[in-house]
């Protein structure tokens, strides 16, 4: 039984990381102090990571800001059915398989930005104009599985090992009209990578002169694209505390896409077999296309801040339907071998974020944040006794938490913190993936999945 519930929960946490960035908008919280305030930055938006939340907040920028979120370190954990695992990330109960229910540790360097204020000062003594640039990863997923079963004196290893990662890059200007109004704007070029690498291997039972007969499959796909994402942000001060905030993301512009895809079947039957034979197909796509298109966005905003006591945020967001594919490929068969979901649909959903931050002493604050990360995917499609109409995006709502420490001086900004984030939902998995890499047919069933986050991140500002 526990190797049966291993099995099934590799498949699962194989074709649920791997649709992580089809699925949920907030798999990340980027920016130094927006991830300590839950992604509550929409009425803030006054560091680089604003182009992403709220141009228009950089327009509050005073000094040369440098602002950098050195690195992120993480840890997954899944289970499905009736099994349960520890919901903390790397303490599991004794009937978990650690191998097959964590990912590889994760290390991702978050964002990097610098931004700058310029022209002529105001009545306040504050310049009205600003830019900024930045560099950011709000997604990146890598792990290896490795899967080892033994049926009836068969053998069946299988193995992924995958890395899917998007890269925004982007600059923008923000401008005070008055002093309370101010408009911004900023473009980003968003990149996706994805690069995946599954192999399978059947051994059969050794005939009487000891032959042994095996099947081995590979599919490995390498996929990029890019596409230019604007951001249009407005932000408003309703007294000297309050302050709220709007921004807008229209549908994205594909720019460029590539990729190649192999395929590779071979068997090696015993010769006892009458006319027994080996045979090996290699097939190999180049020049594929596909996208990652993103519909019209939305972010309101309102935040209430005691200089140098506390700041209480909170943001609201809406993401339109949208549907792409993926990556491109004609060959119904040759798609069923891919290890993505080529053909994407996500639906209407919104989120919320909350955040919190008090300034105890001079030099040192704590902020808290809550967040939401519910699913785009449609509904997982199966008939009443769990058979999945074919493979399919997993459905799972996601709810989070950020602990943040900040440390202050003149010229420098430290925070340090924890994001742990959980939820279940739905997914669906190939009850014999071998046998689906091979060519051959496989059932894919709906079973219920459990998703927890462990993140511990650091980053730095300086003001020049």
């Amino acid at each position: 039984m526990k190797a049966e519930w291993v099995c099934i929960l590799a498949g699962v946490l194989i074709s649920a990381t791997a649709a992580a960035d089809d699925t949920h908008y907030q798999d990340f919280i980027v920016g130094s102090r927006a991830v300590g305030l839950g992604g509550a930055f929409c009425a803030i938006g006054d560091d680089p990571s604003g182009l992403y939340y709220n141009p228009a907040g950089i327009a509050e920028i005073r000094h040369t800001t440098l602002q950098i979120s050195a690195s992120l370190y993480g840890f997954e954990q899944g289970a499905v059915g009736g099994d349960t695992a520890s919901p903390i990330p790397g303490v599991g109960g004794s009937d978990v398989n650690l191998d097959a229910a964590f990912s590889e540790i994760i290390i991702v360097p978050a964002a990097f930005g610098v931004a700058h204020a310029f022209g002529s000062e105001g009545e306040d003594g504050k310049r009205y104009q600003s830019w900024a640039l930045s560099i950011m990863v709000p997604s990146y997923r890598t792990y290896h599985i490795v899967e080892d079963t033994e049926t009836s004196g068969s053998k069946t290893g299988y193995s992924r090992q995958m890395t899917d990662h998007t890269i925004w890059t982007g600059a923008g200007y923000g401008r005070k009209f008055s002093r309370d109004f101010m408009l911004g704007v900023s473009a980003f070029y968003k990149l996706r990578i994805i690069e995946s690498l599954d192999e399978t291997s059947v051994t059969g039972i050794p005939d009487p002169d000891g032959d042994m007969p095996f099947w081995v499959g590979s599919s490995k796909v390498k996929l990029f694209n890019g596409s230019l994402i604007f951001n249009l942000g407005a932000r408003y001060k309703l007294s000297d505390r309050l302050s709220v905030g709007a921004s807008v993301m229209p549908p994205s512009i594909p720019v460029n896409s590539g990729g190649s895809f192999r395929y590779d079947r071979g068997i090696s039957e015993s010769a006892a077999v009458a006319g027994g034979r080996s045979r090996f197909l290699r097939t190999e796509l180049f020049d594929l296309t596909g996208d990652t298109k993103v519909n019209l966005q939305g972010r309101i905003g309102a935040a209430y801040i005691v200089p140098a006591t506390l700041t209480v945020a909170l943001d609201v967001s809406f993401f339109a339907p949208v549907d792409y594919t993926l990556v491109n490929v004609a060959d119904p068969v040759l798609a069923k071998a891919l290890p993505v979901v080529s053909e994407v649909e996500r639906e209407f959903v919104a989120n919320v974020n909350a955040g919190f931050e008090y300034l105890f002493v001079p030099g040192f604050s704590a902020a808290v944040g809550a967040f939401t990360d519910f699913s785009s995917a449609p509904s997982v499609k199966a008939d009443k006794n769990g058979q999945a109409a074919g493979n399919q995006l997993e459905r799972v709502h996601i709810f989070g938490g950020t602990l943040a420490l900040g440390f202050f001086s003149d010229h420098t900004l430290s925070r340090v913190g924890v994001l742990y984030a959980a939820g279940s939902g739905d997914a669906v998995f190939p009850l014999d993936r071998s046998q689906w890499l091979l060519g051959g047919q496989t059932r894919f069933d709906k079973v219920e999945i459990f998703r927890s986050f462990l993140y511990a991140f650091i980053s730095g500002t300086y003001r020049f």
